[in-house]
Formats: C-alpha cells, structure tokens, sequence
C-alpha cells in the first residue's frame, strides 16, 4: 500500500487485520536443521529478490545473529509452494512459506517449522483493508460493513475456533483440521486497530530495502470511517 501511495495513487488504508509478520521457515522431517542457529552455512529458498520472503529471511537472520550471503545462502526459488518443493527434493535446507500452507506441508509431510518472522519482528501491520479515496468518500456506510463484518470474524476466531476454522477450510478448501491448525496459529494476531509502530515497521523496512523512498506520511495514509 506505501509503495502504491508513494506512486501516486490516491489510497487509504481504513483498517487493520493481520498484525504479524507472516513468513514462515520450514524443513523437512528429518532435516538436521531445527533453530535459526542451525542455519548458518546452509541454504534458504525465498521467492525473489526484493521480496518479503528476502526481507524477512534477511531481517530474522541478522537478528539471530547471522550474516545473509556470507553465515547463510539465499537462493531465489519461487512461490510458496516451489519452495517446499525444493527444499523437500534437498536443493536447498530451508524453504519459506506461509499460514495456511505452512500447516498444511507440516499435516501431510511432517514438515517442521523451524522459525516464524513473528518470533523476531514484533511490531507489523501485514493485511489492512484499503480502497482508493474516491471510493471510500462515496460508500463509507459500505466500508464500515465490511468491517463489522470482518470484526465478526475476528471474533469467531477469538471465541469459537472450531466453528471459524470450519468456515475458513471451506473458503480455502483445506481440510478442517488443517485450517484449525493455521488459525490457531495466527489466534491473537488479528485486529481492526492500527499501532503506529506496526505501520513505522512497515515504513522502515520499505526504506531499508529499497523498496520506498521514505517520504510517506502515514497519518496522510491511514483515515477512520
């Protein structure tokens, strides 16, 4: 969404909901690899250069203490799932992936997670609710719907697991245990509230890879309905 606002693109964004860093790095079963420490002279598969499977591989690394292109590879696989593919066929160590896949590799492989960009980024805003300026102007009393609704959502995964993973499996069309499994995972991380630092994050870490030039003004960015 930074990247869009600073192109220029007149979009708001006007809710929060995943408020974690999404990345997951799995292994194989029988992989020697089980700490982020275990990493250091073996190979990662990530998507693409400049992407957030790099950012966050580079960015847990270093906080681990590890140095990306000299401690630990780097070695631009493809998607999600090309990755597990790869890892699992032994070209590289360790693959990184996403809830819900990342559940669903673990339940039909045994896969092991190694770590979550979670457990070392503690402040980040991955999914919010956006539309341009003009759209938000003419149908706010449909935006905040759309919000009560997700709120509900949000509050089934809080009160009543099973019931929301039901649902959720059958969206996705992953088994119910499978979808149980990533949203207990993700339980805890979903809001419709902004924290100024979880959007800093965000900033920062566009700046630091490139990606953005630093001039997005974030209250300019975020709008209430």
């Amino acid at each position: 969404m930074f990247i869009a606002v600073e192109r220029g693109l007149d979009v708001k964004a006007f809710g929060n909901v995943y408020t974690a860093a999404s990345v997951d790095f799995i292994a194989p079963a029988d992989s020697p690899i089980n700490t982020i420490e275990d990493v250091r002279g073996r190979t990662i598969g990530v998507s693409s250069p400049g992407s957030n499977s790099t950012d966050f591989a580079e960015k847990t690394l270093r906080l681990a203490g590890l140095t990306p292109g000299v401690d630990v590879e780097l070695l631009s696989v493809g998607s999600a799932s090309d990755s597990w593919t790869v890892a699992s066929q032994g070209v590289v160590d360790v693959a990184w992936t996403a809830s819900p896949l990342s559940e669903r590799i673990i339940a039909e492989t045994g896969a092991k997670v190694i770590w979550r960009s979670r457990d070392y980024v503690q402040d980040w805003s991955d999914t919010c609710l956006c539309a341009t300026t003009p759209f938000i102007e003419k149908n706010r009393d449909v935006l905040a719907g759309w919000m009560r609704a997700v709120g509900r959502g949000i509050e089934m995964i809080d009160t009543d697991l099973e019931r929301a993973a039901e649902i959720y499996g059958r969206a996705i069309k992953y088994k119910p245990e499978i979808a149980l499994a990533a949203l207990e995972n993700s339980r805890g991380f979903f809001s419709l509230d902004f924290a100024r630092p979880q959007l800093e994050a965000v900033v920062a870490s566009g700046v630091e890879a490139g990606r953005l030039g630093g001039k997005v003004d974030i209250d300019s960015v975020v709008v209430e309905l």
